[in-house]
């Protein structure tokens, strides 16, 4: 056996990376790129993102943590249908259709306080003025 036989050369590269690299644009001579000490007495440092380091409100931690623990946490459905709750009409609605009668009364009862609220409210306000003005 010969020493060529005993070893063994890597196969070739399939492409030559530095022939088929894009020139770079050529830059203006008048600026020169210095490089920069960062020592102290020297170069400003670069802005860093230093918002991990930010003592957040209470609020803010507990929403972000909240959203946290929502999505590693696996609820069951019987528990996560009370996270989207529906609204005071989807709940008459629902009342209406299982045929119970007070529905209807507590629905009509309830619009009209409400429709009668601001009358109301005018009124004791012209009430109030008018014995004010009486003392």
């Amino acid at each position: 056996m010969t020493k060529e036989s005993n070893s063994k050369k890597p196969a070739p590269a399939p492409y030559d990376a530095r022939a088929n690299k894009p020139e770079a644009p050529a830059a203006n001579p008048l600026i020169e790129k210095r490089t920069r000490n960062f020592s102290i007495g020297n170069a400003m440092q670069p802005k860093r993102d230093m918002s991990r380091f930010v003592i957040w409100p209470m609020y803010i931690r507990l929403q972000r943590q909240g959203k946290i623990l929502y999505q590693r946490l696996k609820v069951p459905p019987s528990i996560a249908q009370f996270t989207k709750t529906r609204g005071q009409e989807h709940c008459f609605a629902a009342v209406q259709t299982r045929g119970d009668s007070t529905a209807p009364r507590t629905r009509h009862r309830i619009r009209s306080v409400l429709r009668n609220l601001p009358k109301r409210r005018l009124l004791e306000r012209e009430i109030r003025r008018a014995r004010s003005q009486l003392c």
